[in-house]
């Protein structure tokens, strides 16, 4: 899997030209599944939560899950989901989502998985994940 950015801690996403912590503080506003060509691909799109002040956060970004292998979701469609609590990674296999693997232990095979509050989750396989529209 490749991407272009690392998971900090848990509660950041670092890229080159971004380091932003999104522990607690962006919801989950959309999301877009669609297969094309063969392909699947997934995008979710976030917002800063009103009650998170914190200067130089960007209000808003998109993550977008090339050429999906693996996917796996739970009460992502909930009114409740709010926000993001843990990002992290995870053997396919292994379904223990009571702790997730740090960066240092990233590997291409792994998925990639968010753990938002009320227990739901999105747990991701792909090719390629991309950042974007950070603003």
């Amino acid at each position: 899997m490749q991407k272009n950015f690392v998971i900090d801690n848990g509660v950041a996403l670092e890229g080159n030209h971004f380091y932003l912590d999104v522990h607690n503080c962006y919801s989950l506003i959309d999301f877009e599944m669609n297969t094309k060509n063969g392909q699947s691909t997934i995008s979710i799109s976030f917002k800063k939560a009103e009650e998170c002040f914190l200067d130089g956060r960007p209000f808003n970004f998109r993550m977008s899950f090339l050429n999906i292998s693996y996917f796996d979701c739970r009460g992502l469609f909930s009114k409740s989901i709010q926000d993001i609590e843990l990002i992290g990674y995870k053997e396919i296999e292994d379904n223990d989502l009571s702790w997730l693997l740090e960066e240092k232990h990233f590997d291409i095979n792994c998925c990639i998985v968010f753990l938002f509050n009320d227990d739901a989750y999105l747990k991701v396989q792909c090719e390629k994940i991309e950042l974007l529209e950070i603003g």
